[in-house]
């Protein structure tokens, strides 16, 4: 007997919506407007100031917080929407068709 083809449509049906709603917002999407570069935290003197004063763990968690922060604003939200819709799908095709957690070994 051949599995329901149920769990498989709505994955499919929430990755047309999360990738529709991803290239709408990617489409749409305008650079807010860029500051000077001497107020920005790519600034020579600030990346300087910042490891004088924190040393090269603070440059880097600084460099890694601004690219995370990055996924949230302008055309790089809709690439990020796209993959979390492929996340969700995932999980939940998984889930719904018992895959997903594995059993568990005696």
């Amino acid at each position: 007997m051949a599995a329901p083809r149920r769990p498989l449509y709505i994955a499919l049906a929430i990755l047309a919506v999360a990738w529709g709603i991803g290239i709408f917002v990617y489409a749409t999407a305008v650079d807010p407007d860029s500051l000077p570069f001497e107020l920005t935290t790519g600034d020579r003197r600030y990346v300087n100031q910042l490891e004088r004063l924190g040393g090269k763990s603070a440059v880097f968690y600084s460099e890694l917080s601004d690219a995370f922060s990055s996924l949230w604003h302008g055309s790089r939200l809709g690439i990020t929407i796209g993959v979390l819709g492929c996340l969700v799908a995932l999980v939940y095709y998984l889930s719904a068709t018992g895959k997903w957690p594995p059993p568990r070994r005696r």
